[in-house]
Order: C-alpha cells, then sequence, then structure tokens
C-alpha cells in the first residue's frame, strides 16, 4: 500500500512537471486595442469602458492563483441590466469562429474559446475613469448589474494533455520502483499523508483538464503548504534510507562497490550472500532445508 501511495505520489508531482512544460506554449494575452477589437467585433453596438490588465502568466489575483488575464467592462446604458447582452456577446463570439460552450447546470453561457485564449463572462462593477481600480471587478448577487465584464486569458494550449498524461505514467514506474528500494518508516509515511490532498487534485486536473494547470492544487495556500510540509518529511525519510542502506554490514569493507551472489557454508550453515553494496551480506541462513535467520535491507 505504501509503495504504490509512493508511485502515485510521484506521478503526480511528474504530472504537474508536464502542464509546465505545457503551459509554455500558451498564446499571449491581447493588448489593449486587441482586446477592444474582439469585443466591437462581436458586439459592435456596445462601448468598451476601461481595460484592466493582470499582465503575468500566473499569479495571485485576489488570493486566487489564475493565469494572467485582460478584462474589458461593458457598463450598462441605465440602471437595469440588459438582459439580452450576454446572448449577444455569446451569439458574437460564435459567428467569429470561436467554440462556445455552456455550463453544466443549465444556467447559459460559460466560455468561448479560440485564437489560443479563452472568453468568460462576469458580472462587474461600474466603470468609472476616476476609480479605475474598481473596474471590472466581479461582484455577487442577483442583480441588476451596473455592467458586463469580458474576461480573456490564455486557454490550455493542446501540449498540455499529452505532456501531463505521459509525465503521470513515467512517475508512476519510477515512484513503483522507488517503493521497491525504499522502505518508508514513519517519517517518509507521514510525509505521503500531508501530501495526500494535493496529489489527488494535482492527478484531478491532469484527468480533466481546464484553464487552470495542474499545479494550481500545489499553489493554494493550504494544500501548498501541507504539499511542502509533507515533500520536505518525504525527501528527508528517502535520504536517510539510502544512506542506510548504503552503510557497510559488520564484517564487509567500507570501500567495496558491490559483491556477488553466491553461497558459503560455514559451520554446517549456507549462507546466501546477496549482490549489496558495502561488501557480502547475510540474506538468508539455512540449516539444511530449515530457514534460521533471515536479514534484507
Amino acid at each position: 500500500m505504501i509503495r504504490l501511495l509512493l508511485a502515485l505520489t510521484v506521478a503526480a508531482v511528474a504530472a504537474a512537471a508536464g502542464s509546465a512544460a505545457g503551459w509554455l506554449f500558451a498564446a499571449d494575452l491581447p493588448t489593449d486595442r486587441q482586446a477592444r477589437a474582439l469585443v466591437a467585433a462581436a458586439v459592435p453596438d456596445q462601448q468598451a469602458a476601461i481595460v484592466n490588465r493582470f499582465d503575468v502568466s500566473f499569479g495571485y489575483e485576489n488570493g486566487r492563483y489564475t493565469p494572467g488575464f485582460v478584462t474589458v467592462t461593458i457598463n450598462y446604458p441605465d440602471s437595469a441590466a440588459d438582459s439580452d447582452l450576454a446572448i449577444r456577446v455569446e451569439q458574437g463570439f460564435e459567428r467569429m469562429g470561436w467554440a462556445v460552450s455552456n455550463a453544466g447546470d443549465g444556467s447559459g453561457f460559460e466560455e468561448a474559446v479560440g485564437d489560443g485564449l479563452s472568453m468568460r463572462l462576469i458580472n462587474a462593477a461600474y466603470c468609472e475613469p476616476r476609480e479605475p481600480q474598481w473596474c471590472g471587478s466581479e461582484i455577487g448577487g442577483s442583480g441588476p448589474f451596473p455592467a458586463l465584464a469580458l474576461r480573456f486569458q490564455p486557454a490550455a494550449p493542446w501540449p498540455v494533455v499529452p505532456l501531463s498524461v505521459a509525465a503521470w505514467f513515467a512517475g508512476l514506474v519510477a515512484g513503483w520502483r522507488l517503493g521497491g528500494r525504499s522502505r518508508l518508516r514513519w517519517l517518509g509515511r507521514s510525509g505521503l499523508v500531508l501530501m495526500l490532498p494535493a496529489m489527488v487534485a494535482v492527478t484531478a486536473g491532469t484527468v480533466r483538464p481546464g484553464n487552470e494547470p495542474a499545479w494550481a492544487s500545489l499553489m493554494d495556500r493550504r494544500f501548498g503548504a501541507l504539499a511542502l510540509a509533507g515533500a520536505i518529511l518525504l525527501v528527508v525519510a528517502l535520504i536517510a534510507g539510502r544512506a542506510n542502506s548504503d552503510a557497510p554490514a559488520a564484517g564487509g569493507s567500507a570501500g567495496a562497490s558491490r559483491s556477488s551472489a553466491g553461497q558459503a557454508v560455514i559451520r554446517g550453515l549456507t549462507v546466501t550472500f546477496g549482490p549489496y553494496r558495502g561488501g557480502p551480506i547475510a540474506d538468508t541462513v539455512r540449516d539444511g532445508d530449515r530457514v534460521v535467520a533471515v536479514r534484507r535491507w
């Protein structure tokens, strides 16, 4: 069980690395002019108010780890929300050849994807030149809303899925082999338990990829802290286990590199030697057909 858990943990870490490699192919954020042009092409009768930018590859925005984005906000002409505007935006991007998808709960439009970008709609604060810091900020409630924001961010590039899946399987094999050579004690097992929530989330992100990277859960302030503490414990346990396995056995020479397997008869007992580092180590001791001692490393 511990060996399988270690293999799955290494697989999740590898998948996160594969996802990171895939996101290197993501499209650049549109410039202000390009973002306004996209909105004007979709709904030419609406005036885009202010463009707000979060110019990072990935970062924290309002405590949430997210890709960079560009938000174009359309102020409603009066206090009552234009109930048809979201529908017209959806239809406009569909005419432009973007792939439009609806929310699974039946609430309507969810996302449009095209030109390497993803566009989502959010109910937003009113945009005023004298208070640009609130422009495009998402607001909750049931409405009416003062503005509608179109948020553009890079869509997940196609290499993300194959690289993540390939890295997951490679990590699974490597972790299984590592588990066969390492015997984790309480320290390493505690590390695996602490890493488990984040590793489950990373694996789920690999199986069902979206516009958030698979490693986003590792950057979560709760999951990330547990995963970091668990990783430190696991690495320390693996290093300590390797040091113990490399230590010379009693009667062996410290400079010996690797012994050959064989047998010897000592005072009537058959001793089978294994090819371990640090010189010959008695693996099994037999008295005739009866095993009288077993020592494993």
